[in-house]
């Protein structure tokens, strides 16, 4: 009996340690639906979270050092995007910028857990994570050409 319940918290506390990055729908599929349920700034907000996970996780040691500055660089590309399209919604301009960038780091931390439950499970971080693999796919065009990627999204 002890026993039984040892392990179903064992259990639970396994199934309820990667709730998170579980939850997290590809950006394939966000993109899939309806203009009227998306927000046009979430794609280059989730794509600079994906790209300072990535950053923090295998360190400029594990990415090169000019990845790792290119992925840096856009990720902050990427999250001065999406702020300028949510300040052109009206608002506070500090307030914006402040959640914007919590967003971002929120996140990178999904990923980032991700990574660790992926490598921890599968001594890989992400080579075989189908979501993260179709993220980084859709999330470079994005990254190279952000001021195109904007003028192409729907206004609200």
């Amino acid at each position: 009996m002890v026993r039984d319940a040892f392990f179903g918290l064992v259990l639970l506390g396994l199934t309820g340690w990667n709730a998170n990055a579980a939850e997290m729908r590809s950006l394939e599929e966000y993109m899939a639906l309806p203009s009227d349920l998306q927000e046009p700034s979430y794609l280059f907000v989730r794509c600079a979270g994906l790209y300072w996970a990535m950053t923090a996780y295998f360190g400029e040691s594990g990415l090169g050092a000019e990845a790792h500055l290119n992925m840096s660089e856009a990720a902050i590309l990427l999250n001065e995007a999406a702020i300028l399209m949510r300040i052109t919604k009206g608002g506070d301009t500090n307030h914006i910028e402040a959640g914007t960038r919590a967003d971002a780091k929120r996140i990178a931390t999904i990923y980032h857990e991700r990574m660790r439950d992926n490598y921890a499970l599968t001594g890989q971080a992400f080579y075989e994570d189908s979501l993260i693999k179709s993220d980084l796919l859709l999330c470079k065009p994005i990254a190279a050409n952000p001021v195109g990627f904007m003028l192409e999204q729907p206004s609200e």
